[in-house]
């Protein structure tokens, strides 16, 4: 069960820091205007 969690915290954590944001030199976790979650909440 840990290793579900685990592995669910570091597949969020891949689509955060490598997944490429428009408009955005460097895409990280830690900036609330250029990571993946603000990209999708602005979209929709």
């Amino acid at each position: 069960m840990t290793f579900i969690g685990v592995g669910l915290l570091l597949f969020y954590w891949i689509l955060m820091t490598l997944i490429p944001v428009p408009g955005c030199e460097i895409t990280t976790i830690d900036d609330k205007a250029c990571n993946l979650a603000a990209y999708l909440d602005r979209s929709i």
